[in-house]
């Protein structure tokens, strides 16, 4: 695996820096894969790694609408131009009300942060196995809600492309550049606080 660091953390010190672990530093967001099917086996522990995160009450929010390239049909449906030759597409969708026991609709407030977590783990399993997937906010919700029937209490958050990372080197120069750039990070004084909102944390 490709471990080298992107990112361009500035203000974290090296030993910070050298704890961090080689599925942190070495996660990034192919544009192109190779041309190689996810088995099932592969596929079922990446969803079984999702399932099996934390989340509020247990409620396990997040869903996923998949696609395999093998399946015409089911890629046919969902086929987006940001594919870039991934073996799966998905769709992630987070419950976002659910009934009481006393039939009132009830809305989880962390939805779509459990959701998050659980997309964090299929990312760290999907890395062991040696894939990688880029998840993609720019889709057509309203027509996935549609094509899909998804129900009103439950909302498609993003897409996701996913497989076996094919080499830099494979794509154009001009998409291969940005392939490979550092990705600026904010610097932690920015979001790490401390004794109020906007004061930096003592540890920084």
């Amino acid at each position: 695996m490709n471990t080298a660091q992107r990112a361009s953390p500035g203000d974290t010190d090296a030993a910070a820096q050298a704890l961090l672990h080689e599925y942190i530093t070495g996660r990034r967001s192919p544009r192109n894969y190779l041309d190689r099917p996810v088995d099932r086996a592969t596929l079922l522990s990446l969803v079984e790694a999702a399932r099996r995160a934390a989340s509020a009450a247990n409620m396990q929010p997040c869903n996923f609408i998949v696609a395999s390239k093998q399946d015409e049909r089911a890629w046919e449906r969902m086929f987006q131009s940001w594919a870039g030759g991934a073996a799966l597409l998905m769709v992630v969708v987070a419950t976002m009300k659910v009934m009481t026991p006393k039939q009132e609709e009830f809305t989880l407030p962390t939805s779509q942060y459990d959701t998050g977590l659980a997309m964090g783990n299929l990312t760290v399993q999907a890395m062991a196995l040696g894939l990688m997937l880029r998840n993609m906010a720019g889709i057509d919700r309203e027509r996935i809600r549609e094509v899909y029937a998804i129900p009103p209490t439950y909302e498609p958050i993003c897409g996701v492309a996913l497989g076996w990372p094919a080499p830099p080197d494979s794509l154009p120069e001009s998409r291969r550049d940005f392939e490979l750039e550092a990705q600026e990070r904010r610097p932690l004084n920015s979001f790490v606080f401390g004794d109020s909102w906007g004061q930096p944390a003592p540890f920084l």
